[in-house]
Formats: structure tokens, C-alpha cells, sequence
């Protein structure tokens, strides 16, 4: 899957984002986009449980921007967190590019809501971690490959076909 996030930048990247929050979750309902016009910088909030407990929901609010040569900046992380404030418990960037060094220490500032920076890289390992749009190969039990029925609308939106070769990871 790893040279899917180095040949292709997601068209449909919030839908990708949100369809993995969704499947990251039990209930698959927590995970709504907020995202339009005004809406001071959150594209979509839900309840997300906590791993070690499950039945604990945190609310939190996510971000997703859509860069090809840019970098997340710490002031685009410190608007992030003011459009949060009172509104989420946690915040989360996701980002097809990359952080600045100060970005990063801006999402970790103590005293301030914590906010997790997901990059592409991140976001699909964290998917492939979790087996979010990856089919077994079969007669190879351990193997994998990306679902390229799944991936389908977030990289060819406007009906580009795909080479439906699954992409071994």
C-alpha cells in the first residue's frame, strides 16, 4: 500500500478519512462530516472509543487538508485548535503532505488540547494496520493487497479506470 501514497494523492480525501474513522470504530456512526462553507476549520467530529477501553468515548473533532507541495504550518494547527476549543476533547490533522517541525510542536504544547498530525503515510498504515481496504491473497494467508474496489472512488472520482491488479503490500 505504500506505493499507492507515492504514485496517487487522494481526489476524495475527506471521504477516505472518514470511511477509515468509521470502520476504526464499533458503532460506524460516530464519525460525521461537518465540513462546508463557515465552518471554521473542522471537516468533521464524532466519538471515537479509546483502544484499552473500548466503552470510553472521547469527542473529537478532525481536520483534513489536501496539499501536494505544502506543508502543514504551526499556525494552521493553532487555528485548528481555537475552532475546537469547547467542541472536541482531542483534535486530529490529517494531511496528504507533511508537517513542520514547528507544526509538530505546536500540536504537542502542553496545556493545550492534544492534537495527532496524520500525514498520507500515516493514514494508510494506519488503515493497513487495521486492514481497512485490503483484501487476503488468496491460497497466502498472511498476505495482502490493497482493494482496489475500495480505493476505486477516492483516487478515479471522476470514473477513470482502474488496472484492477491488487497491489501486494
Amino acid at each position: 500500500m505504500s506505493t499507492a501514497t507515492s504514485t496517487y494523492v487522494p481526489l476524495q480525501y475527506i471521504p477516505l478519512v472518514v470511511e477509515a474513522l468509521r470502520q476504526m470504530q464499533e458503532s460506524g456512526k460516530a464519525a460525521a462530516v461537518t465540513g462546508k462553507s463557515g465552518d471554521r476549520g473542522v471537516d468533521g467530529q464524532g466519538l471515537l472509543p479509546v483502544a484499552e477501553f473500548p466503552f470510553v468515548k472521547l469527542r473529537v473533532a478532525w481536520q483534513c487538508k489536501r496539499y501536494k507541495d505544502t506543508n502543514v504550518s504551526s499556525k494552521q494547527i493553532r487555528d485548528f485548535r481555537g475552532a475546537i476549543d469547547r467542541r472536541a476533547q482531542y483534535g486530529i490533522f490529517f494531511t496528504t503532505s507533511t508537517f513542520t517541525l514547528n507544526a509538530r510542536s505546536e500540536a504537542g504544547r502542553p496545556g493545550a488540547t492534544s492534537i495527532e498530525l496524520i500525514d498520507l503515510k500515516g493514514l494508510i498504515d494506519l488503515m493497513g494496520n487495521k486492514e481497512i481496504g485490503l483484501i487476503k491473497v488468496l491460497g497466502q494467508e498472511e498476505k495482502r493487497a490493497m482493494d482496489q474496489d475500495f480505493f476505486y472512488e477516492y483516487l478515479h472520482p471522476t470514473g477513470q479506470p482502474s488496472t484492477g491488479q491488487p497491489e501486494l503490500i
